[in-house]
């Protein structure tokens, strides 16, 4: 289950399916990755080949990252069985993790 967002636009589109403040070629696989993560128990739940789940290093250690699109990544965190603070980000843009 979803506990939190930091990204407010991708809560928005997740409660209501509002675009306006994502890629609206993002938003399919969007969709997708956060039906599958608000199902999951656990980080591995979601490794998929294609979305090329990863614990992200440096200051954000101890987050899990899966791909989107390109240089684009959903972040989140897992508290037990919960996932929460889920933030979307351009890696080009941020470079805070690998």
């Amino acid at each position: 289950m979803i506990k939190s967002f930091k990204h407010k636009g991708l809560e928005q589109y997740y409660r209501t399916g509002s675009k306006a403040c994502i890629p609206n070629s993002h938003s399919t696989e969007l969709r997708v990755v956060l039906t599958a993560l608000s199902a999951a128990k656990k980080p591995i739940d979601l490794e998929a080949p294609f979305w090329r789940l990863h614990v992200i290093k440096g200051n954000q250690k101890d987050r899990w990252a899966v791909i989107i699109n390109g240089s684009w990544r959903l972040i989140f965190e897992f508290d037990e069985d919960e996932v929460e603070i889920v933030d979307y980000q351009n890696y080009n843009m941020e470079n805070k993790y690998a």
